[in-house]
């Protein structure tokens, strides 16, 4: 096991993480909020119903577009209150993390990573993470490597939405 300590400042090895993409639902009709199965930080997946609006022709479900994690609702999405066409309804934040890693050329004493084989671990604070490399560019030297992470953990988006992950310490282990 191969333990290697990142810090953005550093010349040899840097890593980044790519702020997650983000799903805007708007209403497409008027009507009450009739049900609000979710809330604030749950998991959705693509056709899940986020929230059913009553309207003169019935109730209508509005479904994800995406898979992710609800981020937050519209001020005017509450139980039986009235939603206009147009209104902000849910910003549905991607669970899938992107991020790139340059390494210095012959720093790390181990074989390169491949592309679509998933590595562990990526720690964030006390929390280790599965990384999947996706591509790879080398240059005469640095390489550096493109990784998606899937993860449920919700502290992870709440500390890159709320910035204080730009204080912690993010290290990787090749296992």
């Amino acid at each position: 096991m191969v333990l290697i300590p990142f810090f953005l400042t550093s010349k040899e090895v840097d890593i980044r993480l790519v702020e997650p993409a983000s799903t805007v639902l708007i209403a497409r009709k008027s009507g009450v909020v009739s049900t609000v199965p979710l809330k604030k930080g749950d998991h959705v997946t693509h056709q899940s119903v986020v929230l059913s609006i009553k309207g003169d022709t019935g109730i209508t479900d509005v479904i994800s577009m995406s898979n992710g994690i609800i981020k937050r609702y519209g001020e005017s999405v509450k139980l039986n209150s009235q939603i206009d066409l147009g209104d902000f309804i849910v910003e549905i934040q991607d669970s899938q993390l992107q991020g790139i890693l340059s390494v210095k050329n012959g720093l790390l004493d181990v074989k390169p990573f491949l592309n679509g084989e998933v590595y562990c671990c990526m720690k964030v604070g006390n929390m280790a993470l599965n990384i999947q490399i996706y591509n790879q560019r080398k240059t005469n030297d640095m390489t550096t490597y493109f990784f998606s992470i899937v993860t449920k953990e919700t502290l992870l988006f709440e500390l890159i939405n709320n910035g204080s992950i730009r204080n912690m310490n993010i290290s990787f282990i090749k296992e």
